[in-house]
């Protein structure tokens, strides 16, 4: 195992890269890789090789070959046309480059005699000098690390502990723009493309031994070497959380997976039975991936499956105990004792029960603060879901007295703040789900700065907490 992390090293920590094939033109391939590269904050020393111009794009200079750069390169990013990579791949080779980024397409996913040949081509250059590469036909890497972003993507991730690896780029830059909407980071983020070279099996080896990595998503249209995915994906759950969307399940998907990146698919039952032996989580719906995530990046494990719910609205209530009752999660009723205290801070008809409705008491600013660490304090409660945050903010907009509305909004932050402390205090999960909210409601950005997602639905708020369960039970009862 240690090779393929000495392998990889150079593709998520290199102290110096080129692009090769980098141009003069704006809005080119290069140019916007080059921009991302440039505005991420790469720590390394970044270079242009261009054989035909010694300026291209923003005045850089360029280098006629990577043997005229001063000093090593670690890192290649090729985005010259497929029919001069393997000339390219070649002077990497020459040069002692260790690993490379081929964003350049025309390769086996054309489906193509000459693209079969092109990239077996490339491979073979790559293999006899001992240099691994990610692609062809992706959209890039980013790394934490060096503050890399080699990407074809109109978003850079914000850096934090959350792995990516994708066969597909768009569904690469969707998931790192819900990660910015769920205020989350990413550690690695890897486009695998047509897995000329580097193997999705590879990806994940090096991203479960990643200590920067604390959980990983996946995006895949098949799997070219099942068995050593299975081993890898073992080893993977064993360490970290692993999320996976399947596409190419139905047979136009299939179809359109194989025109893509030449992915062999499965049936969805053999993919389930996979994610049923490797401890991999299912994710039905990839919109729901990143929220999944957000709750493993951010909260402690559940000892088991019994969940407090308090809620502003009874009905929202009855919904989320819906979803939990599908996914055989329980709400453990409240004690006598627990009723007599919760009395003190809610009016004679509140619910009298879990879920705990509030009624038209959560306006008193120690309301919700103190029913959550009353749940939490109970030994058969095993983590909470808050529902309503942003409501009374959204309440105080209504008043015309401006004074009304500030009052509103600081509630809803100083709530933010005591459910950071009992977070730390009981070290038991905490998810909120929102009825309504303002848009950029301030309540909402406190929660998710503190550490607490929050969800647009119950559907999406049981789904990540549905994943929390059965990943730590999985551990539970696999190691």
């Amino acid at each position: 195992m240690s090779s393929i992390i000495e392998q990889l090293h150079p593709l998520y920590n290199a102290e110096s890269t080129a692009m090769i094939g980098l141009s003069k033109r704006f809005m080119s391939v290069g140019s916007i890789i080059a921009q991302n590269i440039i505005d991420g904050g790469y720590t390394g020393n970044f270079y242009a090789v261009n054989p035909n111009s010694e300026k291209v794009y923003n005045d850089m200079k360029a280098y006629h070959s990577l043997g005229k750069i001063p000093g090593d390169v670690d890192l290649a990013v090729i985005v010259t046309p497929a029919h001069v990579v393997a000339e390219a791949m070649q002077d990497c080779v020459d040069n002692n480059v260790r690993a490379c980024i081929l964003i350049s397409a025309g390769f086996s996913e054309v489906r193509t005699r000459e693209g079969k040949e092109l990239e077996d081509e490339i491979v073979r250059i790559a293999r006899k000098g001992k240099l691994r590469f990610t692609g062809g036909n992706c959209n890039g890497v980013s790394s934490i690390s060096v503050s890399m972003h080699a990407l074809l993507s109109p978003v850079r991730p914000d850096f934090g502990n959350v792995g990516i690896v994708t066969q597909g780029g768009s569904p690469g830059v969707a998931l790192m723009g819900w990660a910015k909407r769920y205020r989350i980071g990413v550690s690695r983020y890897t486009n695998a493309g047509n897995e000329a070279n580097i193997k999705i099996s590879e990806l994940l080896d090096y991203y479960t031994h990643d200590p920067q990595t604390k959980v990983i998503m996946m995006y895949l249209e098949g799997v070219k070497d099942g068995r050593g995915f299975m081993n890898s994906a073992k080893m993977a759950t064993k360490k970290k959380p692993l999320l996976l969307y399947k596409s190419g399940i139905s047979e136009l998907g299939k179809k359109a997976a194989m025109a893509h990146v030449g992915a062999m698919t499965s049936s969805n039952e053999i993919c389930e039975a996979v994610f049923r032996q490797t401890g991999i989580i299912q994710v039905k719906n990839i919109d729901q991936m990143v929220g999944i995530a957000a709750a493993f990046s951010t909260q402690p494990p559940p000892k088991g499956k019994k969940v407090g719910i308090l809620t502003i609205g009874g009905g929202w209530g009855v919904i989320t105990s819906d979803y939990l009752g599908a996914a055989e999660i329980q709400i453990p009723p409240l004690l006598e004792n627990e009723v007599e205290h919760l009395n003190q801070y809610l009016p004679p008809h509140w619910s009298k029960g879990n879920p705990v409705d509030t009624t038209d008491g959560a306006f008193d600013s120690r309301v919700l603060s103190e029913i959550v660490e009353t749940l939490l304090k109970k030994e058969n409660i095993d983590g909470v879901i808050l529902i309503g945050p942003g409501m009374r903010e959204a309440f105080g907009k209504i008043h015309y007295l401006p004074e009304i509305s500030e009052f509103a909004s600081q509630q809803e932050i100083q709530l933010a703040k005591e459910l950071e402390k009992l977070l730390d205090k009981y070290q038991k999960p905490i998810l909120t789900l929102k009825i309504y909210a303002l848009e950029d409601s301030p309540a909402v950005e406190e929660l998710k700065q503190r550490g607490i997602p929050v969800y647009e639905t119950p559907q999406d708020g049981v789904a990540a907490y549905e994943s929390l369960v059965k990943y730590y039970d999985y551990q539970k009862n696999n190691l």
